[in-house]
């Protein structure tokens, strides 16, 4: 997920330090999520 796409979404990239297997992102409220990608399955195309 990009800054953009988060921002567009309502949110903010709250520490991308680790993408883009893992970004914890946060909405207005400060509920904080993360989303995770297998790059081993996301290499595999």
């Amino acid at each position: 997920m990009s800054r953009t796409q988060c921002r567009s979404a309502g949110g903010t990239v709250v520490d991308d330090s680790n993408a883009p297997s893992l970004t914890v992102i946060a909405d207005q409220d400060g509920n904080k999520g993360i989303v995770c990608v297998d790059m081993s399955a996301a290499k595999k195309q």
